[in-house]
């Protein structure tokens, strides 16, 4: 019986140092200073930005449901996809506010500003290039006209 008591007190105390690495690890993650960078600047050279903390400044692009993307005007065939993970209510609450004002995504709008995130680069996903968001900040939002049909 006492070798068992050792073994359960052991998985017990290995479990609590696993939680506390996670918890530090968190913690370890909003203290880390994001790499100030362009859009451009990471989608030419993904390898330099992967798993990196970064900053940008730029478009914000979405349907209004499910997809989100980060794109430059100075390489506007390039963008970074904005995983679903990201949904955190507090520190993206005025971006996801203004996607849903008046027409649901970016039709009606065009939605500019700082995004920071978690850059991962995945050569053989659909999606290779993708950011974690964490942070969007200095939101501009500017309504643009959109043709109501007709004849």
């Amino acid at each position: 019986m006492g070798m068992s008591l050792r073994i359960r007190h052991d998985a017990r105390f290995a479990a609590a140092c696993v939680l506390l690495l996670l918890g530090c690890n968190s913690d370890l993650q909003r203290t880390r200073v994001a790499k100030r960078t362009t859009i451009c600047s990471v989608v030419e050279s993904p390898l330099r930005y992967d798993g990196e903390l970064i900053e940008v400044e730029g478009f914000l692009s979405s349907d209004g449901i499910e997809h989100m993307s980060l794109y430059s005007k100075a390489c506007a065939e390039s963008w970074i996809l904005v995983v679903p993970e990201s949904r955190r209510p507090r520190e993206l609450g005025a971006l996801k506010s203004e996607i849903a004002n008046g027409s649901r995504g970016t039709l009606d709008k065009e939605i500019s500003g700082t995004f920071v995130g978690i850059f991962e680069w995945r050569l053989l996903a659909r999606q290779h290039r993708r950011i974690d968001l964490l942070s969007a900040t200095n939101l501009k939002i500017k309504r643009l006209r959109t043709s109501t049909g007709g004849g």
